[in-house]
């Protein structure tokens, strides 16, 4: 979109995507949460933008805006850091490039890395930098807490219960919530979890992970949990075969992100806010979940959590021909890690209070931030 006569070049593409709704991807029912990364448009402006491809696109008068939009942003972008919050305080780097085959199916590679810092830290962002966008289907960042440390419980290598950080393509990082942060004891690790596709010629990647020092610890304490279940068996043909998880929150929290996953034969994902005064709440609904477009929901207003609530994840699976995304359908189908294998994991984030004395109750979120 770097000019008026491509825009124009593009009208019927764009009215075609904007009718069927591909475009923007973004893929909650507006009827549930409010979030700050919303993508979409409204109707009113889809109509103004129908209006101008069915006018035959005008041009107006004056110089082209997006021209020197264009030109501006390319100079920019040249004298900034290839890392989207700045350069890191701290950057994690595998032992050597991957070399990744021409064709085949890759398990999944692991690299540990020993934290470059000395003592207790806190971190106000992690930013992961793939080498490689075409061949990087994940990257997932955990960490290796020290034997004996009273952390070592927490220790999550596969991502089933949670990750450190997380980069999927079309994730847009940012740093964390105000006054929020994870922490990081001296003598950790990190363990770098990579999942490859291949091309159809070789390629090399070399992701590095990029960590941001908080300056002072925060109020609150960042985690990334989830809700799972990989007792599933999809039947071949099934058109709509349903599962769900559960996590339960022990501590009043914070709850700021949602981030459903599922592969090619996920159709639909929510997730359910039950409290434990018996009231219940849909925080996100994507009807239509689409493999290609794993978001991150970023809830406008963070939501207080009270202690006992559960957060229930429920999905439906598509495994019928008439899933056009269907790797096969004459095949059942269970949990596993490659993309022809199914998942059904609802990741979120959440900030539990360091400071006893501040509690959380329904709808009363003190210390929190946007």
């Amino acid at each position: 979109m770097s000019r008026y006569s491509k825009v124009r070049g593009w009208s019927e593409m764009i009215r075609e995507v904007l009718m069927t709704q591909r475009m923007p991807p973004w893929h909650a029912d507006p009827h549930y949460g409010v979030f700050s990364n919303d993508r979409s448009l409204t109707l009113k402006e889809k109509r103004q933008l129908l209006s101008w491809i069915d006018a035959g696109c005008p041009r107006g008068e004056g110089p082209d805006p997006l021209e020197q939009a264009y030109l501006e942003t390319r100079q920019s972008s040249a004298e900034k850091s290839d890392w989207t919050l700045g350069e890191p305080d701290h950057i994690l780097k595998m032992c050597q490039p991957q070399q990744i085959a021409a064709n085949g199916v890759f398990p999944y590679v692991y690299e540990v890395v020993a934290a470059p810092i000395k003592e207790d830290v806190w971190l106000k962002g992690v930013d992961i930098l793939p080498g490689n966008r075409s061949v990087l289907h994940h990257c997932l960042v955990f960490i290796k807490y020290p034997k004996g440390s009273p952390w070592e419980k927490e220790n999550n290598e596969g991502g089933l219960k949670g990750c450190f950080a997380g980069y999927v393509p079309g994730y847009s990082p940012r740093f964390f919530p105000i006054d929020t942060g994870k922490f990081v004891p001296k003598g950790s690790k990190f363990i770098i979890q990579l999942h490859y596709t291949a091309t159809g010629k070789p390629e090399e990647d070399d992701t590095k992970v990029g960590l941001y020092l908080a300056s002072q610890p925060p109020q609150w304490e960042l985690k990334t949990k989830s809700a799972f279940n990989t007792e599933i068996k999809i039947p071949a043909g099934a058109k709509n075969y349903t599962t769900a998880g559960e996590y339960r929150f022990d501590k009043s929290a914070v709850l700021y992100e949602l981030n459903p996953h599922m592969h090619y034969r996920g159709s639909w994902f929510r997730y359910i806010l039950n409290r434990p005064d018996g009231s219940s709440e849909t925080l996100l609904s994507t009807p239509n979940y689409d493999f290609n477009w794993q978001t991150t929901y970023r809830l406008a207003d963070p939501i207080a959590v009270p202690a006992g609530s559960v957060l229930r994840c429920e999905g439906g699976f598509d495994n019928s021909s008439q899933n056009p995304f269907n790797p096969d359908p004459s095949q059942s189908v269970v949990f596993g890690e490659q993309t022809f294998d199914e998942m059904f994991i609802g990741y979120f984030s959440f900030a539990e209070s360091r400071v006893p004395a501040i509690t959380v109750s329904d709808g009363d979120s003190e210390g929190s931030a946007d």
